[in-house]
C-alpha cells in the first residue's frame, strides 16, 4: 500500500567546539536533518503523505557547548517542517525536539555525555517513558509547532520570556527549579516572625501550619507554573502528618508542582523537618469552568443568633484572635450547622518583610469556614485530614459570609461534610465537597474539650450519641430555652424536625408529630425535644440538683451506684456529677 506516514529521525552527532568546525562537517550534519527529509518527501506523491514526525533536538532550542552545528541542524528540521505544513494542510506535521535518551540514541552512543549532562541538572529521559510520550503526542490532536520533551534540563528554554514575578507570593520566594509550565520548586523559610499567625494556630500545644496557610502556598504555585489565575479547583486534597514551627526556630517549607497531561497541577508541599521526604499536603489543582450553583437550601434559622464567642471560642476552639471570624450560629445540631462570618479589617497576615498578596483570599475567613463545624462534634476535637473537591473563592475579609455545612456520612472516626460559603447576595461563592474531619485524641495538647458544654450545643450532643447508638443518622433532636411549658414543647420540636412540624398531643397526654415518633422533656431550665421517623425512641433531661442525694443509690442500683463513686474518686468529680 500507498505509505501514508513517515518517522524522520536520522541524524549525525560528532561534538566539536566551533573554532575547529570546516564546511565539510556542517553540510554533513545539515544534510543528514534536511536534506534526507527533503529526499524522502520527493520519493513521495504530493498529498500521500497524511503524518510526517520529524526527531530534532532540544539542542535546537537551548544550544550546547560543541553543538553548534548540530543545533542548527535541528533548528532548521523544525523550519522546513513548518513550511511544509503551510503548504501541505493534509499532511499533519509533528516536529519534536527531544531531550537526550537515556538507554539509547546519540546521547547514551557518546562517552561521558550522560554523566555531563547530569552534572548539569539535566536529566535524561527512559526510552520507555519517551515512547510513551510519542504515542500520547500521536494521539492528541497537537500538529505544527514544535513541542520539547524532556526531564530537567537545567535552565529555562527561553531566557528572553518573561517570567512571573514569584518574589510576590509568601511561599514561592526561592525558586530553585522552575519550567514554566512545566515545573516548579520553591522553598519558603518560615517561622513564628515572620508568619506571625502561627501562635496563634497550636492545636498541639505548639504552632502548626494551618490547612489555609498550605491551600495559599498550593494555588499559588499551580498559577505562577501555568500563568493562569482561573486554577481554582483543588481535587483529591490530602492532609499528612502537621509541620509544627515552634516558636524561636525557623523551617523551609517547600512548594512542589507539575503539570500533568490533562492541563491539571499536582502540588504537595514538604518541609524540612522530615528532611523533604514526605507530602504534608499534597492536591490536583485544575480549572473552575463552570460557576458554582446555588446552596441547595439553608437549614432552619433558630429563633435568636447563637454567639460564637460563647459556643465555640470559649473551650471548643483552639484558634486564637486572628482566627476567631465566625460571628454566630443560626442552626446548630449533629447534621450540620448554619454559621455567620463577621466583617472586619484584612490587616496584615504575614509579617511586616514579607510580600503579602494571597491567590485565595483571606486565610482567617478560610479557616473560620472550617473550625465552625466543630460545633456539630462538641464531645470530640476534629481536624481537617481529606477533602475531595474544594472551590475555592477569593474570600474578604470586609464581607459578612454564611456558612451551611451539612454531614453526609460518619463511621464515628470521621465525620464527612458539604460546606457552601454563600455572600450577601445569596451566591455560593465557594463550595467543599466530601470535607473528612478526623478526631483527634482530647488528651494531646490544648485539644481537650471542656467538660461542660453550653446548653445550645446539647442537640448535637445529644444527636451524635444517638447516630452513634443506633447506627443512623436518623434521629433529630431540638432544645428550647423557653420559661413556657407548651411553647418550650412546640419551639423544641420545630427545632428537630423543621418549621412546618406541628405539635399535638394524644388523649393520654403524650406528645405526637405527624410522621414521627416524638418525645418532650422539661428539666434545668430547658426543654428537650427527640424524634425519630420510625422508632420509638424517648428521653429524660434534669438537673444535677433536681433529686436529693439520698435517692441516687435507689435510682441507680448497688452495682452502677459503686461505680459511680470509683467515677468520682478517680475522676476527682462530685458523686452527684459522677452519677
Amino acid at each position: 500500500g500507498a505509505v501514508q506516514a513517515l518517522v524522520h529521525a536520522a541524524g549525525i552527532n560528532r561534538p566539536a567546539a566551533l573554532a575547529a568546525l570546516d564546511a565539510a562537517e556542517l553540510a554533513a550534519t545539515v544534510a543528514a536533518k534536511v536534506g534526507a527529509l527533503d529526499h524522502l518527501l520527493q520519493a513521495l506523491r504530493p498529498g500521500q503523505l497524511r503524518l510526517l514526525v520529524g526527531f530534532a533536538s532540544i539542542i535546537g532550542e537551548l544550544g550546547l557547548v560543541g553543538e553548534a552545528h548540530y543545533a542548527l541542524a535541528n533548528e532548521w528540521l523544525v523550519e522546513r517542517m513548518h513550511r511544509l505544513a503551510a503548504q501541505t494542510p493534509g499532511t499533519r506535521c509533528l516536529p519534536i525536539c527531544w531531550a537526550a535518551w537515556r538507554e539509547t540514541g546519540m546521547a547514551a552512543r557518546l562517552d561521558g555525555v550522560l554523566d555531563a549532562l547530569a552534572v548539569q541538572d539535566t536529566r535524561a529521559l527512559d526510552t520507555i517513558e519517551a515512547c510513551d510520550q510519542l504515542i500520547a503526542i500521536l494521539q492528541s490532536a497537537h500538529q505544527g509547532e514544535a513541542l520539547i520533551v524532556s526531564g530537567r534540563h537545567g535552565r529555562p528554554i527561553d531566557p528572553r520570556r518573561e517570567l512571573p514575578a514569584l518574589h510576590r507570593h509568601r511561599f514561592l520566594a526561592q525558586p530553585r527549579v522552575f519550567y514554566p509550565g512545566v515545573e516548579l520548586v520553591a522553598d519558603a523559610v518560615v517561622s513564628t516572625e515572620s508568619d506571625p499567625y502561627l501562635l496563634e494556630h497550636a492545636p498541639y500545644g505548639l504552632p502548626v501550619l494551618p490547612l489555609v496557610a498550605a491551600l495559599e502556598a498550593m494555588l499559588s504555585a499551580a498559577q505562577a507554573l501555568r500563568g493562569d489565575a482561573s486554577l481554582v479547583a483543588i481535587d483529591a486534597l490530602r492532609i499528612g502528618a502537621a509541620i509544627a514551627c515552634p516558636a524561636g526556630q525557623s523551617i523551609v517549607l517547600r512548594t512542589v508542582a507539575l503539570v500533568q497531561g490533562d492541563g491539571g497541577v499536582d502540588v504537595c508541599i514538604r518541609c524540612s523537618s522530615t528532611d523533604f521526604s514526605m507530602d504534608h499536603f499534597s492536591a490536583r489543582v485544575r480549572r473552575r469552568i463552570d460557576a458554582l450553583a446555588r446552596s441547595g437550601g439553608a437549614l432552619a434559622v433558630a429563633a435568636e443568633p447563637l454567639p460564637a464567642a460563647r459556643l465555640l471560642y470559649q473551650g471548643l476552639a483552639f484558634h486564637g484572635p486572628s482566627f476567631q471570624r465566625l460571628r454566630d450560629y443560626s442552626r446548630i445540631d449533629a447534621r450540620g450547622c448554619q454559621a455567620q462570618l463577621g466583617a472586619g479589617a484584612a490587616g496584615r497576615w504575614y509579617g511586616a518583610l514579607q510580600p503579602g498578596a494571597l491567590a485565595a483570599g483571606h486565610p482567617a475567613q478560610r479557616d473560620a469556614v472550617l473550625h465552625a463545624l466543630q460545633v456539630c462534634i462538641p464531645q470530640h476535637p476534629v481536624l481537617p485530614v481529606a477533602a475531595d473537591r474544594i472551590e475555592i473563592g477569593a474570600l474578604r475579609s470586609d464581607v459578612e459570609y454564611v456558612v451551611t455545612a451539612r454531614q453526609t456520612a460518619s463511621d464515628g472516626r470521621e465525620f464527612r461534610f458539604d460546606v457552601d460559603v454563600v455572600d450577601p447576595s445569596g451566591g455560593v461563592v465557594e463550595r467543599w465537597s466530601g470535607l473528612r474531619l478526623a478526631r483527634i485524641p482530647a488528651d494531646r495538647g490544648n485539644l481537650a474539650l471542656r467538660r461542660s458544654l453550653d446548653p445550645a450545643l446539647l442537640p448535637a450532643f445529644v444527636g451524635r450519641l444517638l447516630g452513634d447508638a443506633l447506627g443512623e443518622p436518623q434521629a433529630e433532636v431540638g432544645l428550647s430555652l423557653h420559661s413556657e411549658r407548651s411553647a418550650a414543647s412546640a419551639a423544641a420540636v420545630r427545632h428537630a424536625l423543621g418549621p412546618g412540624a406541628a405539635l399535638h398531643h394524644h388523649a393520654n397526654g403524650a406528645p405526637g408529630v405527624r410522621g414521627a415518633r416524638v418525645s418532650v422533656s422539661h428539666g434545668a431550665g430547658l426543654t428537650l425535644a427527640v424524634a425519630h421517623r420510625q422508632r420509638l425512641i424517648g428521653c429524660d433531661v434534669q438537673g444535677l440538683d433536681g433529686v436529693d442525694a439520698k435517692a441516687w443509690p435507689v435510682l441507680l442500683g448497688e452495682q452502677r451506684w459503686a461505680f459511680a463513686r470509683d467515677l468520682a474518686a478517680a475522676a476527682g468529680w462530685s458523686t452527684v456529677v459522677a452519677c
